[in-house]
């Protein structure tokens, strides 16, 4: 596949499936913010989706302290009608935070990132 050509969201999707480990880290990185490491599948979604801004929410709310103090937690992007939603659980399923975006072109209506000590991986990558 290729970075320069958009994917459908049916390929996108399909690229997911492929991810069952990392064999490296790529960092991303908000000049005074929290630094993540992100896995090979985190890479491919902020690359093939252009979700550079998504990891920057992920990033950014590191620092809140509802989530700071909690190693594992489970981010959800997901499509509702006409907006979306960015949702943040405990790996408990205690709710943390829910966070509204009212446009996004993500290529799928829903996505699941899990953050284990700073790294983002797909669930599928543990």
């Amino acid at each position: 596949m290729k970075t320069t050509d958009k994917l459908t969201s049916q390929e996108f999707a399909l690229g997911l499936k492929q991810f069952i480990g990392t064999t490296q880290y790529w960092e991303h990185f908000i000049p005074g913010s929290f630094r993540l490491r992100l896995t090979d599948g985190c890479n491919f979604v902020r690359q093939e989706a252009g979700a550079f801004w998504l990891f920057d929410m992920i990033a950014s709310y590191q620092h809140d302290a509802r989530i700071r103090l909690y190693p594992f937690q489970i981010w959800q992007l997901k499509r509702l009608e006409d907006q979306w939603i960015l949702e943040c659980t405990k790996d408990t399923g205690q709710h943390m935070l829910t966070h509204r975006i009212s446009y996004s072109d993500f290529p799928i209506d829903h996505i699941e990132i899990w953050v284990l000590d700073g790294i983002a991986l797909l669930p599928s990558e543990y």
